[in-house]
Order: C-alpha cells, then structure tokens, then sequence
C-alpha cells in the first residue's frame, strides 16, 4: 500500500504567478523532495499522467483556488472538476488508498513550525493564500490534536454525551476509539485485531451506509447507541472506562459474568450497525406500501431485518469478514446469534412483548432459577440481556439529561412529520402522531416515557441494578415535560380571551358550513356567533 510519506509522496501544485507564494512553498520543499510548480492547467494535466506512471510513488495535487478564477468562494475550481473528467474517462488513474503517516524527526519539527505558525495571532501577516493552506497542511501530519482525543475520550465515558454536537469526523473518531479499546483489551479479541486503516474504513463505509438526510436515524442515532451501551457496559463492570479519571462502584452480579469478549465486542458491533440503510419511514409505512423488503420479509421485523442482513454485508465486505464465515470459523456463531437478535429486539412492535421476557428474567434471578453452569442456558440468558440493553440504548434520549433528550425529541418528532407528509401526498391514512401540530411535544414525550421507556427500564434495572440511574433521569425528566405543559396550558389561558375578542366572527365576515347567511337571534345576534368554535 502507498503511504503519504514525504519520502515517496510527490506534490503538484497549481497557483497563479502573479502571487507571492514564497512562504507556503518554502514550507513544502522542506517536507516532500519531489515538488513541482506549475501555473498552467494543461501543464498541471500532463504532470499528473507523468506521475501515475511512478507506481512506487503517490501525488499530492494543491491547488489554489484563485488562481481559477472562481466567481464565488463556494464554487468548485474549473480544474478539478477537469481531473474528475479525465478520471471518469480513464485518461487518469484514481487508485485510493488509506495511510498512515509515519513521523520522523524533521516532519516532528516541521509540524511544529506548522502549529506555531497556526497558533500565531499574527495569521495576517502570512498572506491570504497560507490562510488556506495552513489547516490541510498541518492535517496531513498531525492524526488527531491530543486536546481533542482527551475531550472525546472524557465524554465517551459520561451520560452526558450528546452527538448532534459533534461532526462526522468526530463521530468516526468516537466509534474508532470504542472498537479500538474492546478490540485491544481482550487477549481473547487478538485474532480480530486489525490495522488502524482498516478499522477506519470499515467504520468510513458504516457511516455512508447510513443516510445523513434522515434528521434521527442517521450516523448520530447510531453513535449514540454505540455510547450508550459503551456506557451501559462500563457501568456493569465488564468494560474499563477509557478515561483514566472516570470510575464505577464495583458491581456483584450473576448477569455480568455472562459476558465473554466476543459477546462485548458483538453487542457494541450490533449498536453501530442497527440502523444500518434506514429509510426513514417505519415498518407500518414499509407493509401498507407493499414495499419488495416487506414482502421479502413476510412484514415481520421488516427493516431490522434490513438493516442485520445490510450489517453482515459489510462485515464480509471489510476487515471482519471471518466474523460472517461460520463455516470456516464456527467459534464465531454466538458473534452472529448476539449481533442478530439484538438488532431484531429494537423492532418497536415487539416492545411489550420484550419486556414481558425481561421481567421474567428478573424474576428468574431473584428465585435463583437460572443455572449459570448450565452453556446452553447461558447463551439463551445472554442473549436476552444483550437485546434488553440495546433497546434500552436505542431508546436511550428519553433517559439522557433534560436538555439533551428535549433536543432528541424535537429531531424525532421532525421525522415522524416527514413521513406524515409523504404518507398525505401519497394519499394514505396519517397517523396523528405523524401530523404536524396534532400532538404536542410534551404530550407525546409524556406517553412515550410513561408507557413504553419506564417500562422497560425499570424491568431493566430489576436485572442489573447499575441501570436504576436511567429510571431516576427518565421520571426527573418527566417532571420536567409535565411544569412545561402546565406552563404552557396557562399561557394559553392567559391568551385565550384576547384571541376570542380579537378573532369573535361579525355578521360580516362569517359564513356558515351551508353557505346560508347568518339568521339573527331573538337577542338580535347572529344565530351563528352563538354556535361553538369547533362547529363552524
């Protein structure tokens, strides 16, 4: 594989003459040996098939925007668009890589001149072009700035963390950093141990199998799920927090015991990918529209079905494709079986009766019932347990501190409302729930917490106490939704009789539902303006 390495890297770079470019050349030259400069876009084309044929080498085009001419900052320079042409044709070649930079002790200097020029106040007096350049170049060296790593790492280990605040880079970070940990920990995990640019790319196509369009069931959703079960984990005691100064009370428990490496490693695999090609529209809409998946599917589970068969697709096609060989690796088939019924448990539809089997487990341990010595027993209780805390993740905003859950909420609803808009243009039945301004947010955060969170995590808690902080945040935050909805009920009433005086109908203005004018009443009043609002 290439790496961007300055010894083998050669760099194109396309500016105008006219500016003074000393500074960030001067820069260049002293990273890459092989650097040409050129002003003239067919020069710039005949150097890069010039370079394609070095095998052993990779290119690093720079181009300076202005010196195309572009009517706005946002529009792409004419040159590239160009190298995308000749690529689609053929007449280049586009061979993509993942590297690695290795660091020797002049590129540890030559950072540093980037971070201290970077940090300067002084920005200014570099020039407008070394304003561009400075952040790509300092991120060709630099993988990650250790502030950054430090704060991820913390919020990965508290409740608090909240995704919508982070970028996609950050995102890929936080899921690398995860998968990382788990993978490195266990001796056990060593055979699925792979390199850092593998795990990225498989995490870079996980992200792009989801879509951004969706305003919950996206990339985000699915690191907070991965967070969330992180956090369940370390909480129950069979996961180290990776940030040093973060610590649980130590927890006793027979359900714990139950969790080998692999079983971690499946269920946090599970999280990342449960969502995997959401649509953005639910199974209800996927049945009454008939849609191939459903049929496909029987209408049963119909997207986790997708979305575990989606998941596995890309575990083939990545670096964990031994995990989806059972034929050649059948010490792999309980990674499957947790992988697979716990992105089925998250199928909505099937709550009460998950809960039901929940409970039931917490009654088992309370009567002694299970036996731990028993695999098959074991396997059947684990993989329950996994299902319980992935639906507990997957549902986890409701229990999340109030501000972060009511930013949830209002994203949620937004795409419950889209679906209701497609649903009325296709000429189908729209549920109220998915009506835009026919649920109030607090009623619907009100019913969801009361009848279907509360419910399942306390069941939760009953198996694994650790979990009770998420029933005490989630009745917390009911309160809360409920001081809301009072507040607002007696705003409206405050409004309410300046909105009947400002809006009361005239014998003018009103007409009836039968378009028969108003008749007046023995009081001399319109017989109409006596009838209640919601009559006319």
């Amino acid at each position: 594989m290439k790496r961007l390495n300055p010894n083998n890297c050669s760099v194109v770079v396309f500016n105008d003459p006219k500016e003074d470019c000393t500074q960030t050349l001067d820069l260049i030259y002293s990273v890459f040996s092989n650097v040409v400069v050129r002003s003239r876009k067919a020069d710039i084309i005949a150097e890069l098939k010039e370079q394609q044929q070095k095998e052993t080498t990779s290119t690093l085009l720079l181009i300076d925007a202005e010196a195309c001419h572009m009517k706005s900052s946002e529009d792409c320079p004419d040159l590239l668009l160009q190298i995308v042409h000749f690529l689609r044709q053929g007449l280049l070649t586009n061979n993509v890589t993942r590297y690695h930079v290795e660091r020797s002790e002049k590129i540890t200097q030559n950072v540093n001149q980037v971070s201290k020029v970077c940090l300067s106040e002084k920005d200014s007096e570099c020039g407008e072009i070394w304003a561009k350049f400075k952040g790509r170049l300092k991120g060709v060296f630099r993988q990650e700035h250790c502030d950054r790593k430090d704060y991820l790492q913390a919020q990965i280990c508290t409740w608090d963390f909240l995704p919508l605040d982070l970028d996609n880079k950050d995102l890929i970070q936080v899921v690398y950093m995860i998968l990382s940990q788990v993978l490195s920990t266990f001796d056990e995990l060593k055979a699925l141990r792979v390199p850092s640019g593998d795990l990225y790319h498989f995490i870079f196509d996980i992200c792009n199998s989801y879509h951004s369009t969706n305003p919950y069931h996206n990339f985000r959703h699915a690191v907070d799920v991965l967070q969330a079960n992180y956090y369940f984990l370390c909480r129950l005691g069979v996961l180290q927090p990776m940030d040093p100064d973060v610590s649980f009370d130590p927890v006793e428990s027979d359900i714990k015991n139950l969790f080998e490496p692999l079983d971690i490693f499946a269920l946090l695999m599970a999280s990342i990918g449960h969502d995997v090609g959401h649509p953005g529209v639910n199974n209800s809409f996927m049945i009454t529209t008939s849609a191939p998946l459903a049929i496909l599917y029987n209408d049963k589970s119909v997207l986790e079905s997708f979305h575990a068969m989606s998941f596995f697709h890309l575990l083939r096609e990545h670096c964990f494709s031994q995990l989806t060989d059972l034929r050649s690796n059948p010490e792999y088939a309980t990674f499957r079986k947790i992988v697979v019924n716990s992105i089925l448990a998250t199928d909505m539809s099937m709550h009460d009766e998950y809960v039901a089997k929940i409970q039931d487990q917490a009654q088992r341990l309370k009567r002694k019932e299970i036996d731990f010595t028993d695999k098959a027993t074991c396997e059947k209780e684990k993989i329950l347990i996994c299902g319980a805390l992935i639906k507990c993740a997957d549902i986890s905003n409701c229990a999340r501190p109030f501000e972060s859950a009511k930013r949830w909420a209002k994203i949620l609803a937004e795409e419950f409302f889209e679906q209701g808009d497609l649903e009325r243009e296709l000429g189908m039945t729209v549920l109220p729930i998915n009506e835009r301004g026919k649920i109030r947010l607090e009623d619907f955060q009100l019913t969801f917490k009361r009848f279907v969170a509360l419910k399942l995590f306390e069941s939760v808690s009953k198996v694994t106490p650790c979990m009770q902080f998420t029933v005490d945040q989630i009745n917390e935050n009911v309160d809360i939704w409920e001081e809301m909805k009072l507040q607002d009920k007696q705003q409206q009433q405050k409004q309410s009789p300046v909105e009947q005086n400002s809006n009361s109908p005239t014998e003018k203005n009103v007409v009836t539902p039968n378009n028969i004018p108003p008749q007046p009443s023995p009081e001399g009043k319109s017989s109409t303006s006596e009838r209640p609002r919601s009559g006319i």
